[in-house]
């Protein structure tokens, strides 16, 4: 089955470094948690992997905006 893809945008980039994590630390750990690939550009993020997980990661990084 071919993986879905799903682009996200940030409204908050002034999170982008705390959300994103050390050398990308944070984005590494969603990636092996939820079995998707993750790629970013500035407040862009794109998401590819099965639909149910890039569903579960979309909801994540908004709850993280709003902390």
């Amino acid at each position: 089955m071919k993986p879905d893809t799903k682009e996200i945008v940030l409204e908050n980039i002034t999170l982008i470094p705390e959300l994103f994590g050390s050398q990308d630390l944070n984005l590494k750990l969603i990636e092996k948690k939820f079995n998707v690939r993750i790629t970013t550009r500035e407040n862009h993020i794109r998401l590819k992997g099965d639909p149910k997980d890039i569903e579960t990661v979309e909801k994540l990084f908004k709850q993280l905006e709003k902390l």
